[in-house]
């Protein structure tokens, strides 16, 4: 028995490092998809390289409904538009708050009526 246990170690072993393995060779390959990580945008004195690109794109083919090629164009676009929008949030957002809490306190009358 205790040949069979140990044979049935070393082959949970060998699969534990072929899977380890495994996911290694993905990052790896992953990050050679990437030949260099250039800046492509510069908003607000922050850099946004390739590597922010290739992780739109991947975000875009996630929540898209058909799992098609997402345009380059239409991703660098897509890019700009969430970066922008996030400065803006993050700048007026303190500006926006009294309009959250009086939102806030709307739906709750509402619902509290209902």
């Amino acid at each position: 028995m205790s040949i069979i246990n140990h044979l049935n170690n070393i082959i949970i072993n060998f699969f534990l490092i072929l899977i380890v393995a495994f996911f290694i060779n993905i990052d790896f390959v992953k990050a050679n998809e990437i030949k260099e990580n250039k800046i492509i945008y510069k908003i607000f004195n922050k850099s946004y390289t390739l590597v922010d690109l290739y992780n739109r794109i991947e975000y875009l083919k996630l929540v898209s409904e058909e799992n098609s090629n997402i345009d380059n164009n239409f991703a660098k676009n897509d890019l700009k538009s969430v970066i922008i929008f996030n400065e803006y949030f993050l700048k007026y957002n303190n500006d926006l708050n009294p309009l959250n809490i009086e939102a806030e306190r709307i739906y709750n009358n509402l619902i509290n009526e209902n």
